[in-house]
């Protein structure tokens, strides 16, 4: 517990409000950056150009912005992001992109003595953080973060107390974040920066941050319903702003606020915002402050990236289309130019924000779900069924039936190898969209491998005097060898790839 205090007491220091808010947004754009270009350049090769685009444009927006930092972190945060940029327009690596941003993180968090972690517009939802405690956390933490966990017992030193509100008075949700990002060094507590991504940190930071609460009870003031001011709050300043007479149920209140509508209203919040910046750039852009007008653009966009998943999940050509709505309003916006076209290019823009959030708001029945998830085991089991009833039938037609379980056995390792998958995915490793299409991608390249194989041996065999041949006595010869395993190996991949498939629709579908 001391060396958790002790690690959060640098963080709890401020710069300048416009300069703190400035760097954030530098921070952001550029991490925005590294996320994208990632997406667009694999092996040295650019396989989303859009992506590499993205990049281009989050870079040369933050390089932009940094001439507005203070002096002392101005030349050194524009040089930092040209070298980033320059990496990008080389089609560089993209650890050599995020390597140059880490270095502006570290000159701005260090020349501003400010806390760079960008904190959600609004609070994160405290059901999914509970889910996300009980499976990485509980186990050490303790179900209710008393630190008494089986798996806990015996470390030095033992898994702090969640629960203990004195310890924790000082520390606020923002810390907690942190912690879970970095990890805590010299205790068992690892960092989660690569295996939870940062809506999920954010989710388990906050909901672990109430676990030393009392029950909530009371309204909670619109100023504490700000989720980036209370981020950053500790509960005593919490209690300060609550006034004279504040209860120990009115801070839990405040810290277990929740935005009425759950996550549908956080999106159509992510909207709001988008179109406030929208309108703000079309404002400053008649008013002739074209440099403003590109920001306040930027911004809407930077709003955007919210949702903009959800909405490429669900409709890949819209979310597509936005974002080229967005650059034809950035473009628009920052040099002088016709009201009418600027106001058309908006309207264009809102009408497709309001389909977009229109397509996420349109959530499935139970019905619906139901009869989705028996089409997937429908469709996946099929698949599976007919690659392996073809090697079966093929076995029993040259008169191998007996090696059939082997057949078996690749199935049976298969469907056990799926389940301790789809435990491992849910309690383990929570991949990204992008992880899980490399991994399925994997299994996918593998089946194709080995049935190609199977299939060329099945074609070899097909000339008469060499299909005489194993018929009168090299059947368990060759059955026996590789081919056997080539098969077995065949209905392994086979119904590991549909098992697979089948875990991921499923995420998709919960």
């Amino acid at each position: 517990m001391i060396m958790f205090l002790s690690s959060v007491a640098l963080l709890l220091q401020f710069t300048a409000p416009d300069s703190a808010a400035l760097a954030r947004r530098i921070a952001a754009a550029a991490e925005l950056a590294v996320a994208e270009y990632r997406l667009g350049v694999v092996d040295g090769r650019v396989v989303a150009a859009a992506e590499v685009d993205e990049a281009q444009l989050f870079l040369r927006e933050a390089r932009r912005s940094a001439a507005g930092l203070p002096a002392s972190v101005a030349d050194r945060a524009v040089d930092e992001l040209g070298s980033a940029l320059q990496f990008v327009e080389q089609i560089g690596s993209p650890d050599s992109v995020a390597a140059a941003v880490a270095r502006l993180h570290a000159t701005l968090s260090t020349g501003l003595n400010l806390v760079l972690a960008e904190i959600p517009a609004h609070p994160p939802s405290l059901a999914r953080g509970e889910e996300l405690y009980q499976r990485q956390c509980a186990a050490c933490h303790g179900v209710t973060g008393r630190g008494d966990g089986p798996a806990g017992r015996g470390l030095d030193p033992v898994p702090a107390n969640l629960a203990d509100y004195n310890a924790l008075i000082d520390v606020t949700p923002l810390a907690f974040y942190q912690r879970i990002t970095i990890g805590v060094a010299g205790t068992a507590m690892p960092a989660y920066e690569t295996m939870i991504p940062p809506e999920d940190r954010w989710a388990l930071a906050l909901y672990a941050s109430t676990l030393r609460q009392v029950r909530p009870d009371g309204a909670v003031p619109a100023e504490l319903a700000d989720f980036p001011r209370l981020a950053e709050m500790s509960d005593a300043a919490v209690l300060a702003s609550l006034g004279e007479g504040a209860t120990m149920e009115q801070l839990s209140a405040v810290r277990h606020w929740q935005p009425e509508g759950g996550e549908l209203a956080l999106t159509g919040a992510a909207f709001a915002a988008v179109r406030r910046h929208i309108d703000e750039a079309q404002r400053l852009a008649g008013a002739g402050d074209h440099d403003a007008a590109k920001s306040a653009a930027f911004d809407a966009y930077l709003a955007f990236e919210q949702v903009e998943r959800a909405v490429r999940v669900a409709n890949p050509a819209l979310a597509t289309d936005l974002e080229a709505a967005f650059a034809a309003l950035r473009e628009q916006v920052a040099v002088p130019g016709s009201a009418a076209e600027r106001d058309a290019g908006r309207l264009a823009l809102l009408a497709g924000l309001e389909q977009a959030e229109r397509v996420i708001a349109d959530r499935p029945s139970a019905t619906n779900l139901f009869a989705q998830s028996l089409m997937i085991l429908l469709r996946e089991g099929l698949e599976a069924i007919l690659i392996v009833g073809a090697l079966m039938a093929f076995l029993v037609k040259v008169g191998a039936g007996h090696r059939r379980q082997d057949i078996h056995v690749g199935v049976g390792a298969a469907i056990i190898l799926s389940v301790i998958t789809a435990v491992l995915l849910e309690t383990v490793f929570l991949l990204s969209p992008a992880q899980q299409e490399v991994l399925e991608a994997i299994t996918m390249l593998l089946a194709v491998g080995v049935l190609f194989y199977v299939s060329y041996w099945l074609l070899s065999k097909m000339e008469v005097h060499k299909w005489t041949a194993f018929v009168k006595g090299r059947v368990a010869d060759a059955v026996g060898g590789g081919s056997t395993f080539a098969l077995a190996t065949a209905s392994f991949l086979a119904v590991y790839r549909e098992g697979f498939e089948t875990i991921l629709f499923y995420k998709a579908l919960l």
